[in-house]
């Protein structure tokens, strides 16, 4: 996994934001990119920290699905006058137990925010950066099952696959730059 996403990115000794910087999977990326000389700034919107200890690591606490809360988090992380050169969208939640047939439950609306507009948010925020130096490298976790369905787990399947859907559509509209 490290080494896909090392090559998936081409990067080394560069700025890299991370979202859903409390999780177990943020955590080990996190890791991975310190140990390689980069300096990543991880967002998380909980209380929780991941206790990471490194000189290259900045924490913010910030809610991802609230655009004006995250504009500032991100407005003081561009006002260090820094290039963020990745940003890694892992933030996000997984349900089961939703079918499509019957009473429709808030995971549906639940599940929306947090996989697809909390990246959706970060990175309509991070472009305008990374056009000002026609760089970036932006990953967004999606799921597998997005592209094949999974019974029993709509809202997440769904989700995602809004996720996959933005994704591609981010490539298309960011085509004349190096993002």
């Amino acid at each position: 996994f490290r080494n896909l996403l090392g090559r998936a990115l081409r990067m080394r000794n560069y700025n890299i934001i991370v979202t859903g910087a409390n999780g177990e999977t943020a955590t080990e990326v996190i890791t991975s990119f310190l140990n390689n000389g980069d300096t990543v700034i991880g967002l998380s919107s909980g209380n929780k920290h991941n206790n990471i200890k490194h000189n290259q690591y900045i924490h913010f606490q910030t809610d991802i699905l609230t655009i004006d809360k995250l504009k500032i988090s991100f407005n003081t992380i561009f006002e260090q006058n820094i290039q963020i050169h990745g940003l890694i969208n892992i933030a996000g939640g997984f349900t089961m137990g939703q079918n499509i047939e019957g009473d429709i439950s808030n995971e549906w609306e639940r599940m929306y925010q947090v996989n697809f507009i909390s990246a959706l948010n970060c990175i309509s925020l991070v472009i305008r950066h990374m056009k000002d130096y026609n760089f970036g490298r932006i990953i967004n976790f999606g799921s597998s099952s997005a592209l094949e369905g999974m019974a029993g787990a709509g809202p997440y399947i769904i989700s995602k696959a809004c996720v996959h859907a933005l994704t591609k559509t981010m490539a298309k509209e960011l085509d004349d730059y190096d993002i």
